[in-house]
């Protein structure tokens, strides 16, 4: 009995820490998956990218105070119809996941995104993330030329206007050296220029004779005598 009972023993010992390890495992597991989907998975970002390849947030218009933000409140309001879905995700949260993304594709960080989720989902998504990341280059490629079309189209209306304006001072100039020309031909020499007659050598002579025609002549003593005569 006695030896019975001291083998019997360690069993229960035994017996008493399996117990405890196996409810202690699953609640650590338990706590563990809890705060593991509180970020975005694999699936997550498949999902994600899905509803943004259909909203095309990209294409928002320019200028408007919300006008992206309103995408990706769309965008999540798809997701959360999603029962896998990470919950508690507002479109802030989507975005910024979003553009995160976009940015490790562009920068080839391939392998830091396989740390979980499995290969097929990989595969989609980056076969998704292709190719929005190649029709978001498109939709600015196109933005960038229709920029230029009207930068070129304002600079073509100011040449034009610049070259109308010089032709319109170009016609003023030929018509102002018209009319001076005409004006030229009409004028009498003798009437602009009175005073030339002076200043030429024989003036001097000419007033001489003139005066001394128009001048009259002292009578001598003898001619006076032979009058009364």
């Amino acid at each position: 009995m006695t030896d019975s009972s001291e083998e019997s023993l360690p069993s229960e010992t035994v017996l008493e820490v399996d117990e405890s390890s196996a409810f202690s495992t699953p609640t650590k597991q338990q706590g563990e998956a809890q705060q593991a989907r509180k970020n975005f998975t694999a699936g997550d970002d498949l999902i994600l990218l899905r509803a943004a390849s259909t909203v095309k947030p990209w294409e928002a218009p320019y200028g408007t105070a919300n006008g992206v933000m309103k995408c990706f409140d769309q965008i999540a309001r798809m997701c959360s119809d999603t029962p896998t879905f990470v919950k508690d995700k507002p479109g802030t949260s989507l975005r910024t996941r979003f553009d995160k993304l976009v940015k490790q594709f562009r920068e080839a960080e391939r392998a830091s995104r396989r740390a979980s989720g499995t290969s097929e989902e990989y595969e989609e998504r980056d076969v998704l993330l292709q190719d929005i990341v190649q029709r978001m280059d498109g939709w600015k490629s196109l933005r960038e030329e229709e920029k230029q079309y009207e930068r070129a189209k304002r600079d073509g209306i100011e040449a034009l206007g610049a070259l109308m304006r010089r032709l319109a001072m170009g016609e003023l100039e030929d018509e102002i050296h018209a009319d001076s020309q005409s004006g030229d031909e009409d004028v009498d020499p003798d009437r602009v220029f009175p005073a030339t007659e002076a200043s030429s050598p024989s003036s001097g002579q000419k007033r001489g004779v003139l005066s001394t025609k128009g001048r009259s002549r002292k009578t001598t003593k003898s001619e006076k005598m032979h009058a009364v005569t």
